[in-house]
């Protein structure tokens, strides 16, 4: 109970002190394209994977729920986190695509660190057959599928921070975050008995890259198609005008 408390403590410290960077640097409607749509993920995505999908769960006694209660507020500030970390690597002037991918990696690391954490002190639970050695053995599908959140999270940013009509960029940014990666989970009942089945039949090495493989190219035909998605509505909403003056 100790360990969770402190745990609650400091990512509403963390999340907190994302939402005062991010409106002493950032104009007003960009920070709340960041940090709207990144809080609202952070709640909605986990509450049907755990609830309707099952696959993993939350213990403790500070949920909501079935929920952490301050679990939006932590993905909040762990992608935006993410985000400065990566301005900073690549300077001014970046592009979308690569503060995307560099934003995305560092993302995934960021949760990949957090999700041991919370299954070493059994405050979550996995129940994907599959990733059954995760956390005591490694599983790409883990960071590449958070990597992938995070460069839809930036892209979605990168393409609507000009958008003229703003509460509806933001709920179109929300929705879209939390149907695209739904939609890749919902397909883990389909893909589950190829894995499991075929796994038991290779090596450790050959595993390890038959899943870095078949994590890669699938995330990154999502991200692709994410990336896409957004470019759309980037030009459904944006203002040819303010953007040409921009």
């Amino acid at each position: 109970m100790t360990f969770e408390i402190t745990m609650a403590v400091v990512m509403l410290v963390s999340a907190g002190l994302a939402v005062w960077h991010a409106f002493a640097t950032r104009p007003q409607h960009e920070a709340l394209l960041l940090l709207i749509p990144a809080a609202g993920f952070g709640y909605c995505f986990p509450f049907v994977d755990v609830n309707i999908f099952g696959h993993y769960s939350f213990d403790g006694e500070l949920t909501v729920f079935t929920l952490p209660f301050h679990l939006g507020l932590s993905w909040m500030a762990f992608y935006y986190l993410a985000l400065v970390l990566a301005e900073r690597l690549l300077g001014q002037g970046a592009g979308p695509i690569k503060l995307s991918i560099v934003a995305g990696l560092l993302f995934g690391l960021l949760e990949y660190q957090w999700d041991l954490t919370l299954l070493a002190v059994d405050l979550m639970a996995l129940h994907v057959p599959s990733f059954a050695p995760y956390p005591y053995d490694f599983h790409p599908g883990v960071p590449m599928f958070h990597a992938l959140l995070g460069f839809s999270w930036v892209m979605a940013f990168a393409c609507l921070r000009r958008a003229a009509n703003q509460p509806l960029a933001i709920l179109l940014s929300l929705v879209s975050l939390v149907v695209i990666p739904l939609s890749v989970m919902a397909c883990v009942p389909l893909t589950e008995p190829m894995i499991t089945g075929l796994a038991p039949k290779l090596s450790r090495p050959t595993q390890h890259v038959a899943d870095v493989v078949h994590f890669s190219t699938t995330f990154a035909a999502v991200a692709a198609i994410a990336g896409l998605w957004f470019r759309f509505l980037g030009r459904r909403l944006v203002d040819p005008a303010q953007a040409a003056g921009s």
